[in-house]
C-alpha cells in the first residue's frame, strides 16, 4: 500500500507558493459545458480530483489541454484550455464519478445544454452524509424530470428547455449553490437563488459566468439573480482561479505547530483574513505584505481555542482537522464544535495513537493540550485530515508512517515538493 514516511521534530522554514483552489477549479471546469468555445483557466492546480473531472468531461466530448504558464502571478504554473464544441455522450458513468462528490456538477449544465443527462450517483470523502437532494429538487423546480434508477440519476428537460425559477435553499450548500448557478446560466429567463453559500469559490464562479456573458446580480450576497441565456451557448472566456485558502490556512497552522518561519506567496490575505485574525489574537506572529503572508510562532506561545465550524465567513470545517493537530500541542484545554459534517472527527483517533489526549462527545471535541506526540503508523480518513496528520507527524518525536496518502493527491498540488522546500524530510513509497 502506498504510504509516506515523515521525519518528526522538523522546523519548517522558507517560502511556499499557494496553488489555485481545488474547490474553485472543479465548478469552473464544469462551466465549459455551457459553451462551444474555448474556456481558459489560469492558475490551474494539477490534482487527482481536477484531472478525474477532466476525464469525465472528455468522455462526454470535451477536448482538454494543460500547458505551462510561466506567469509569476500564479501559484500553479499551468493553465487549462478546454473546448466543448461537440457533446458525444449524455451519460456520465466514468469510474471517477463514484470517487468524487463534485461530479454531480456535470448533471445540470449537460441537461440545460442538451435536454437530457444521466450520471452515476457521485461519491467522495467519508465525512458524513452529503445528500444531493437540494441539487435534484432545484432541477425539478426548473422543470426537469428526475429519476434515480439502478444507482444512476436520469434527468430530462421539458420541451423548449429548462425554465428560470425562484429557489430558496433550506440550508446552506456550497455544491447545490454552484450546481444551480451553472444550470441557470442556460435556462429560459431569470433564476433567483436564495440562501446561497457565501464562500469565495461561489464568487469566483459567478465572475466567470459573467465573463461568459451571463448577467448576475447580488454577487457576494446570499441572493443571486441570474438571467439565463435561453439555451444559447455562452461565449469564450479566460479566467484566473483564486488561490486555495484551505491550503494556505493549512500551511499557516503547520508553521506554528513546528515552531517555523514560513512565508506564503501567491495568496490574497483577504481570503483568510478572519482566520489570520484568530491566530494573531492567540499567539501567532503574522505579517502581510501584498500577496505574501509571513508566519512565525510556536505551540508554547499559543493560547487554547474554542472553535465552532460554520459556513463562510465562519470557521471552515476544512481547517478543523489541521487546527486540532496544533491544539494537541498547545497547553490548556481547547474545544472544537463540528457543526457542518457529523462524521468529521475520524482523525482524532489517529492523533490519539500519537499520544494526544482528546475526548469526543457527539459533535464536540475536547483537546487536552500539551501532548508530546510520538511518531507511529497512522492512516488518513479524508483530504483535510491527511494534511492535519502530516502536521502532527512533523511536530512529533521520531518517524511517522502515513497511509491513505491518495487523499493528499486529491487536494494538494506538489505536496511533497512544497514541504521539501520548507525543510521537511518525507519519502513516498508506492
Amino acid at each position: 500500500m502506498p504510504h509516506l514516511t515523515i521525519q518528526g521534530e522538523t522546523q519548517l522554514n522558507g517560502k511556499v507558493a499557494i496553488s489555485g483552489a481545488k474547490n474553485s477549479a472543479l465548478p469552473l471546469i464544469c462551466a465549459a459545458l455551457l459553451t462551444d468555445k474555448i474556456l481558459t483557466l489560469h492558475n490551474f492546480p494539477i490534482l487527482t480530483d481536477t484531472t478525474k473531472l477532466l476525464e469525465i468531461l472528455s468522455e462526454l466530448g470535451a477536448k482538454t489541454s494543460i500547458i505551462p504558464n510561466q506567469n509569476g502571478e500564479f501559484g500553479s504554473p499551468q493553465q487549462l484550455n478546454i473546448e466543448f464544441s461537440n457533446v458525444i455522450s449524455l451519460l456520465a458513468v466514468h469510474e471517477a464519478v463514484n470517487q468524487m462528490r463534485a461530479s454531480i456538477l456535470v448533471l445540470g449544465p449537460l441537461l440545460a445544454r442538451e435536454g437530457q443527462a444521466t450520471i452515476t450517483l457521485p461519491g467522495g470523502d467519508a465525512i458524513g452524509a452529503r445528500p444531493i437532494d437540494l441539487h435534484l429538487k432545484g432541477l425539478q423546480k426548473m422543470g426537469a424530470q428526475v429519476e434515480i434508477i439502478d444507482g444512476k440519476v436520469h434527468s430530462t428537460a421539458p420541451k423548449g428547455g429548462l425554465n428560470g425559477a425562484h429557489i430558496t435553499f433550506p440550508f446552506i450548500s456550497v455544491g447545490a449553490s454552484e450546481h444551480l448557478m451553472l444550470t441557470a446560466a442556460l435556462a429560459n429567463g431569470e433564476t433567483i437563488l436564495e440562501n446561497v453559500a457565501l464562500e469565495p469559490e461561489i464568487t469566483d464562479l459567478a465572475h466567470l459566468l459573467q465573463k461568459m456573458g451571463v448577467p448576475i446580480e447580488g454577487i457576494g450576497t446570499s441572493t443571486l439573480q441570474i438571467q439565463g441565456k435561453n439555451g444559447v451557448p455562452l461565449t469564450a472566456a479566460s479566467h484566473h482561479i483564486i488561490a486555495d485558502r484551505i491550503e494556505a490556512a493549512s500551511f499557516v497552522i503547520a508553521a506554528i505547530a513546528t515552531k517555523g518561519d514560513v512565508t506564503l506567496t501567491h495568496i490574497n490575505p483577504i481570503l483568510i483574513k478572519d482566520f489570520l485574525d484568530i491566530l494573531s489574537q492567540n499567539g501567532a506572529n503574522i505579517a502581510i505584505d501584498g500577496h505574501q503572508i509571513k508566519v512565525t510562532g510556536a505551540p508554547e506561545y499559543f493560547k487554547p481555542l474554542n472553535i465552532e465550524t460554520a459556513p463562510f465567513p465562519g470557521f471552515a470545517t476544512d481547517i478543523q482537522a489541521q487546527l486540532m493537530a496544533l491544539l494537541c500541542l498547545v497547553d490548556g484545554k481547547s474545544y472544537i464544535n463540528e457543526l457542518i459534517f457529523e462524521n468529521r472527527f475520524m482523525h482524532a483517533t489517529e492523533y490519539q495513537k500519537m499520544g494526544a489526549n482528546i475526548d469526543i462527545q457527539g459533535a464536540r471535541a475536547t483537546i487536552h493540550g500539551g501532548a508530546k506526540l510520538r511518531g507511529t503508523d497512522i492512516a488518513a480518513s479524508d483530504i483535510r485530515a491527511c494534511f492535519g496528520l502530516v502536521i502532527a507527524a512533523l511536530a512529533a518525536q521520531g518517524e511517522t508512517v502515513l497511509r491513505h496518502i491518495y487523499h493528499l493527491d486529491r487536494g494538494y498540488e506538489s505536496f511533497e515538493q512544497k514541504f521539501a522546500g520548507l525543510g521537511a524530510v518525507m519519502k513516498r513509497y508506492h
